[in-house]
């Protein structure tokens, strides 16, 4: 806990340093390096489906790539602990919102991707009269 809370003053200093969208590239770089390394030396192998691959690429490019640079950017102009802190409401605030915005959530914990099949009698999925 103490090394993420570290994170923020780390990364305030670095970007005094160096350009926020450049430390960004370079932090996830080396991260990213290290971690195939890793991957490759305790695994054996590091292939994946080409399609999953190119759907794992463009949402890390979005989720994380367009996350960190805006953070590192925004970081230039708020305190760490202010940006430590909203960071950490970031739940609440999405939770709260989703309420607001989507006060009957679906529930989709009961759908199957594909339909019962029914056999003249009755069933559960409510398509079909009994006999």
């Amino acid at each position: 806990m103490v090394l993420w809370a570290a994170n923020f003053i780390v990364v305030k200093t670095a970007v005094a340093q160096l350009p926020p969208v450049g430390f960004t590239f370079l932090r996830f770089t080396l991260a990213s390096v290290t971690l195939l390394v890793l991957l490759r030396w305790r695994e054996g192998s590091i292939g994946l489906p080409r399609r999953d691959l190119i759907a794992i690429l463009a949402l890390g490019a979005v989720g994380f790539g367009a996350y960190q640079i805006l953070w590192t950017t925004g970081l230039t102009t708020v305190p760490a602990g202010d940006s430590a802190l909203l960071i950490a409401a970031t739940s609440s605030a999405v939770n709260s919102a989703r309420t607001c915005l989507l006060p009957v959530w679906p529930d989709i914990s009961n759908r199957t991707t594909k339909a019962p099949s029914c056999s003249k009698k009755k069933t559960s999925c409510g398509r079909c009269s009994s006999m």
